[in-house]
């Protein structure tokens, strides 16, 4: 990118790969370095805007605010590229864009929208750059992956892997590695705790997460930093090894801050409670199993309010307080039902895509 922004003169088409440039760089994690050049592109077209380039940074923008609180903004910031790219008839900027907006439904498990994005993306073919392939086939394999149908998500995986070698996308490859790990580290986390039942193991899990910690070493990457000791230390939980999973815990969890995975830090805090009444910590087992329910809202992803429901269940149990144990229990039942119907869903919206059906009909 650095070479064709060399030999490309000033002008729109050079500010363009600037902005694409951008968002590269809030992928790799360096946020403050992208932002600046935006504000500098923003300064440059303020009084003669570029459609192009506007919308690029609209997506820059959204990575930024992505990488730094995984927060609405990104999605307004997508929408808006969007529209404008749509409007000046911009096919490529429009495909990035869509591809971008079914990461951030697959996130909010909003399905049916994520498949009218991904066919947005996939049905927009020849308009459709190789990474932006890549980063919508990884959607799809991360969703039938959490519906626990691994033998339909390696195609896609695999399909990830050598489109993002094509490019060189390390960003892209990095995400790949972690998560599938997670989502190996969730099943197995699901089934252990009465959820759905899954072949997934967290050795893979433990595996993988290590993999991209030493990946993203090598090619300097830090936007995925935060996430990587903190999957290390739920599966060591996961293996019953609590001393490890509550160093890990107490090292790392305090630095995880992002606006879209609060419900993700509230299962956190619940296990960490439990690591703590494993190792012999009462006192500070029941208080951070006492602010884990406190903070425990409705609006969590179904299957980390029910995992943080079982294992608040199982520790009141061994508090002693079997009112509420039982009625933690309860809800966790609840909770499960609606995720195993989920992951119906999943797989039906996905089955129902024509983008997803052509593009498994394409030669990898």
């Amino acid at each position: 990118m650095d070479a064709r922004i060399a030999e490309c003169g000033p002008g729109e088409a050079r500010d363009a790969l600037v902005a694409e440039r951008a968002s590269y760089l809030a992928r790799l994690g360096h946020v403050d370095e992208a932002r600046q050049v935006l504000s500098d592109l923003r300064l440059k077209w303020g009084e003669t805007p570029s459609a192009r380039v506007s919308s690029l940074v609209h997506i820059a923008d959204g990575l930024c605010h992505y990488y730094t609180d995984m927060g609405p903004e990104a999605r307004d910031r997508f929408l808006r590229a969007h529209a404008l790219a749509r409007a000046a008839s911009l096919g490529d900027v429009v495909v990035r864009a869509a591809s971008w907006l079914a990461l951030v439904h697959y996130g909010a498990y909003r399905f049916p929208d994520m498949v009218r994005s991904l066919d947005e993306c996939f049905l927009g073919t020849p308009h459709t750059d190789p990474s932006t392939l890549a980063r919508s086939c990884l959607v799809v394999a991360q969703t039938v992956h959490l519906a626990n149908r691994f033998d339909l998500a390696l195609p896609w995986y695999r399909r990830v892997r050598l489109l993002s070698a094509e490019t060189e996308d390390e960003a892209t490859i990095s995400a790949l590695m972690h998560n599938m790990a997670s989502i190996w580290a969730t099943n197995s986390r699901n089934a252990l705790l009465g959820g759905p039942p899954t072949r997934d193991s967290s050795r893979q899990a433990l595996a993988g997460a290590m993999s991209t910690l030493n990946f993203d070493d090598l090619v300097g990457l830090t936007n995925l930093s935060v996430f990587t000791p903190l999957l290390r230390a739920q599966v060591c939980s996961i293996e019953g090894d609590c001393e490890q999973a509550l160093l890990l815990y107490e090292n790392h969890l305090s630095a995880l801050s992002l606006k879209a995975v609060k419900g993700w830090q509230v299962w956190l805090l619940a296990d960490k409670g439990w690591c703590q009444l494993q190792t012999g910590k009462s006192q500070l087992a029941k208080e951070s199993c006492e602010t884990a329910e406190s903070v425990l809202t409705a609006d969590m992803h179904v299957d980390d309010r029910a995992a943080t429901l079982t294992r608040l269940s199982r520790a009141y149990a061994k508090f002693g307080d079997g009112t509420e144990a039982e009625r933690c229990e309860v809800e966790a039942g609840v909770c499960w039902r609606d995720f195993a119907a989920l992951q119906e869903l999943m797989l039906s919206a996905v089955e129902s895509s024509r983008g997803v059906r052509w593009m498994a009909d394409q030669r990898p």
